[in-house]
């Protein structure tokens, strides 16, 4: 077992999976509601969307897809080498598959939220207009 983990290949694969889940870790705890205390103040997850564009859940999937695929390579590369050709294409197969399917996920969670919160401004705006009209007359 400690010459299979001595591998160069090996252990490059374990320090992928570590740093992908320290990234993650560190994007989750960081990167959290506003607050009136610091850091959240500064540095929130408004202020990383309005910065980059992007929300914050997604950087963590990344993340996550990171850590999920260094585990899966790293339990393929212990395999025998005679049974290796094999299993390698069809786990590049998986995860190919299951890459495309998160990345599909993500991006129309993160569509389908967009939409929803224009309609939600929408709509609240409607409505903070016809009090304001309603008060008025």
């Amino acid at each position: 077992m400690s010459e299979f983990l001595q591998t160069q290949d090996n252990r490059r694969l374990l320090l992928a999976g570590s740093l992908s889940l320290a990234l993650h870790s560190a994007a989750a705890a960081i990167l959290t509601e506003k607050a009136a205390f610091f850091p959240a103040s500064h540095i929130n997850q408004e202020t990383f969307a309005q910065t980059l564009g992007a929300p914050t859940q997604l950087v963590q999937a990344v993340f996550a897809m990171c850590v999920a695929l260094a585990i899966a390579a790293y339990s393929q590369a212990g395999l025998p080498a005679e049974t290796k050709p094999c299993k390698r294409n069809s786990w590049l197969r998986l995860a190919d598959g299951t890459c495309l399917i998160l990345m599909l996920i993500l991006i129309g969670g993160w569509v389908f939220t967009a939409i929803m919160g224009h309609q939600a401004d929408k709509l609240c705006r409607l409505n903070l207009l016809r009090r304001t009209l309603n008060t008025s007359v």
